[in-house]
């Protein structure tokens, strides 16, 4: 699992053969693979030809109540959860 900090200020390429990389293994290993990005970054990739649509998975926010101790979730919507496993 990765959020977007690793990838902060990688080069758009580099990115997508990430993803790639990332896309194959899972499948091959029968892993998944989970990364959240600015979605900023994840159309920066998608224009180099990687395609999420087959990844993407839509966050489902938890409230207080489904949540430990008073912790609380929250997905902001500039952020895409993509976990790499069709």
């Amino acid at each position: 699992m990765h959020d977007s900090h690793l990838f902060d200020g990688v080069d758009a390429r580099q990115l997508a053969a990430a993803l790639y990389l990332a896309a194959d293994v899972t499948q091959d290993e029968g892993l998944q693979y989970i990364a959240t990005f600015n979605s900023d970054d994840l159309d920066k990739a998608t224009r180099l030809g990687f395609e999420p649509g087959p990844y993407i998975r839509q966050p489902h926010p938890r409230d207080e109540r489904s949540t430990p101790a008073g912790s609380a979730t929250s997905v902001s919507d500039q952020t895409c959860q993509a976990g790499l496993r069709p």
